[in-house]
């Protein structure tokens, strides 16, 4: 949104502007810490409230700006400083040396401090310089030798964070003074953070961190214990197996987060929060925890009940968040019903402290226990997020949010970069959105700053086409055609009048969604062959509750695992097989299905992906081969229908289902081949890990676990806990330590099966199909081996 043309002062603004003499005065001191080395422009003297004071830093020969002393975090850097006077201070100019580092330079140089001799690694110039000195690193990546502790008051600055990269080396701040500013951050997989702030403190400006991966523990991104962190991007940070605070982690206080993206962190199932987590005890509540215009979006956490996608508060401390936008978060979820794009924000029972949330957007809200400790002054919640469009990557216009500012192109969309000017600004969200086939909705619109804020009216275009049909901050709007729908909303207050137009604000979703890899011209939202979405994953995103994805005869490859949160129908273009029960004999057939036996296919690209994951009840997947992929191929942690399908080829080293896992639903009438892992698992091809999961009328073939460790052991081609149920399938020719067809704990039901031919390599029970772990199992009506 661009903001209207200039207007007169209204007289309630001139009225103001008279006034500024009856405000509070400040007092402004402006020094040097050392005369020899530079000079200031400005001495200093009394302002009142809010007037904006220009200071220059000037350096002697031979020295450099290096930063001031005793303002924000975010102008630490800035010269001329352009500062508004809003409380008695003192700003003083710091002096050093500069030393230049560039990727043509040399470890050798005498000291770096020419730009046409500098070194060649960060670390090297850091080494060299002393307190109060600049390393300046030129564009290019710079992988170094070994990671830097800045515990002396340096600054380090970069060319820019997306000219800059410093890559598979970490950098730890641990110094009140030191600055760490203008660069890229990534490529680092060990302990720790890619960036950690110590108790010391210290700042990270206008820098990404972002591409960092682990594979345990936390903060992969970063790791706090005091500290600012300013106009940063922590994105796209990975833990796989499971850690807290992937985008960061705060350990300690105090610390200001302010005018930062957080956003598309991951963690895997086994615990806590992929974006922030802040997670420390207190007494006295005196140091506070500070999140100031923040988004946090997009973040992926575990699997538990206090687990979250977004930001996570634990402990007993003091916290502020103000005008920041939490929203589109979402778990792993293997856990039951609800637990998907509303896990934001997480509140366990053991948090204690003060927490206020002030002028803060979140999308949804959690239940929370000690109420007394919770204040939320101006907040939306439980509502789409403001004005912001999250999968769009849109956070603009949101009340006080850190995408306040404006590009430097004069648009909106992806920036968040500093709060706006209190220019009168309008915008709008809808109540209810993207669904199949028909949209009701109701358009609710917002303006800020507004000159009357008594007498604001608004108008809307609720089509684009430019007419402006209906009035009102809340206005009813229909939609019947699948795609993308423009609104515009218009506000008029004061005389001024000022207009923003929200692409694709409403969506309808079309009743059939195409995927086809070689459609000729694909096109959101995919409703035609001819503009099928090329990937499974791409049609699948455009679906909503009560829609069907049609897939066609073809290889698939998915460069993601497909998610499905919806209660959907995705479908391939297989034969329809009624029972596979009853099919025994040879098995050398089955070991060589492949998506030639249903026409349609769906496999990864490699890595760790599992093809599908099934999260919500009411989801139908069936009619396709599904395959290759690890560490499982398909994954039902709802009450979902997975039916007709070719589940084959998983492999893992170790694992858990690797054709299959299981924690609720149905898998009926399906083949579920040549299935793979080297070491220990529960259920190399099917693992049935509540009760209640089933599997029905299925072919299990051609499992091969082959570790013949008795200590580590694999278990079973299918594994099936108490209350889990096996009936009317085939299970043969597999392959395990114990019970090679299946194994089974608790009160596990099989029943009307037929195992045979399977191979235990270390069962002496005498009965290598089958093993009965507690001997409780209910086991009726199969044809096996007994003895």
């Amino acid at each position: 949104m661009k903001n209207s043309p200039s207007i007169a002062l209204s007289a309630v603004a001139i009225a103001a502007a008279l006034s500024l003499s009856a405000r509070a005065d400040y007092t402004l001191a402006v020094a040097s810490a050392d005369a020899t080395k530079g000079s200031v422009s400005a001495v200093g003297g009394t302002y009142p409230d809010g007037t904006v004071v220009t200071v220059t830093a000037t350096p002697e020969a031979g020295w450099t700006f290096t930063r001031w002393d005793g303002v924000v975090p975010s102008l630490r850097l800035e010269n001329p400083l352009v500062l508004p006077v809003t409380n008695d201070t003192t700003v003083t100019a710091v002096f050093g040396k500069t030393r230049y580092v560039a990727t043509n330079g040399s470890n050798s140089t005498a000291d770096g401090t020419n730009p046409a001799t500098p070194y060649l690694t960060i670390e090297a110039a850091y080494g060299a310089s002393a307190v109060d000195d600049t390393v300046s690193v030129g564009p290019g990546t710079f992988t170094g030798t070994a990671g830097i502790t800045v515990d002396k008051s340096v600054t380090i600055r970069g060319a820019g964070m997306a000219l800059t990269i410093r890559k598979g080396q970490k950098i730890a701040i641990n110094n009140a003074n030191a600055i760490v500013a203008d660069m890229r951050i990534t490529g680092w997989g060990n302990g720790g953070g890619a960036v950690s702030m110590g108790a010391n403190g210290g700042t990270l400006l206008r820098s990404d961190v972002s591409g960092n991966t682990r594979t345990s523990t936390d903060a992969t991104g970063m790791s706090v214990a005091c500290g600012n962190i300013v106009g940063c991007m922590i994105t796209n940070n990975v833990n796989g197996s499971g850690g807290d605070g992937v985008g960061i982690k705060v350990t300690g206080s105090p610390v200001l987060l302010e005018n930062c993206l957080i956003a598309d962190n991951t963690t895997g199932y086994g615990r806590r929060c992929g974006g922030l987590t802040v997670y420390l005890n207190e007494s006295t509540y005196t140091k506070p925890v500070i999140l100031r215009h923040c988004t946090i979006v997009r973040n992926k956490g575990g699997s538990g009940t206090s687990d979250t996608g977004g930001f996570r508060t634990e402990g007993n401390y003091k916290l502020l968040v103000e005008g920041c936008l939490i929203g589109g978060n979402f778990k792993c979820s293997d856990e039951t019903a609800g637990a998907t794009d509303d896990a934001t924000l997480s509140i366990p029972n053991k948090t204690r402290g003060i927490r206020v949330f002030r002028d803060t957007v979140i999308a949804r809200m959690p239940t929370y226990s000690y109420p007394d400790y919770w204040t939320f002054e101006n907040c939306v919640t439980n509502i789409p997020a403001g004005y912001a469009d999250l999968n769009g990557g849109d956070f603009t216009v949101t009340r006080r949010s850190p995408a306040w500012g404006l590009c430097a192109d004069g648009s909106d969309a992806g920036c968040f970069q500093s709060p706006r000017d209190g220019t009168f600004d309008v915008g709008c969200y809808t109540l209810t959105n993207a669904v199949c086939g028909h949209l009701d909705t109701i358009l609710v619109a917002m303006a800020e700053n507004a000159p009357d804020p008594a007498d604001v009216s608004f108008a809307w275009d609720l089509d684009g086409d430019g007419v402006f049909e209906a009035t009102g901050a809340t206005v009813p709007a229909t939609y019947d055609v699948p795609g993308l729908h423009d609104v515009a909303v218009r506000a008029t207050s004061g005389g001024q009048t000022v207009t923003r137009t929200v692409a694709n604000l409403a969506y309808v979703a079309p009743r059939e969604i195409f995927a086809w890899v070689d459609s000729p011209s694909p096109a959101f939202p995919y409703a035609t062959w001819e503009t099928a979405a090329h990937t499974v994953n791409a049609a699948v995103a455009a679906a909503e509750d009560g829609c069907k994805v049609q897939l066609t005869n073809a290889f698939y490859q998915v460069p993601a695992s497909v998610r499905l949160y919806r209660n959907i129908e995705v479908c391939g273009t297989g034969k329809e097989n009624n029972s596979v029960k009853g099919q025994a004999g040879s098995i050398s057939g089955y070991n060589r299905v492949d998506a030639n036996a249903t026409g349609t296919c769906v496999q990864y690209t490699g890595g760790d992906i599992v093809p599908f994951r099934l999260y919500r009840s009411g989801i139908l997947l069936h009619s396709m081969a599904i395959g290759p992929g690890r560490p499982n191929v398909v994954g039902i942690y709802e009450n979902a229908i997975v039916s007709n399908c070719v589940i084959r080829s998983g492999q893992y080293t170790s694992g858990t289902g690797v054709g299959a896992v299981m924690r609720a639903g149905l898998i009926t009438h399906c083949v579920i081949s040549n299935n793979y892992t080297s070491g220990s698992g529960t259920g190399g091809s099917v693992c049935l890990a509540v009760s209640g999961a089933t599997l029905r009328n299925c072919l299990v073939v051609g499992a091969k676990h082959t570790t013949t460790s008795t200590s580590s052991p694999s278990k079973g081609a299918i594994y099936a806990v108490g209350g889990a149920v096996v009936e009317n399938c085939t299970i043969m020719g597999n392959k395990a330590t114990l019970g090679a067809g299946i194994y089974t704990t608790g009160k596990a039901i099989v029943r009307n099966n037929i195992l045979r031919d399977n191979t235990a390599t270390a069962d002496s029970s005498g009965h290598p199909d089958w093993y009965d772990e507690t001997g409780t199992g209910i086991y009726s009506n199969n044809c096996m081996e007994v003895a």
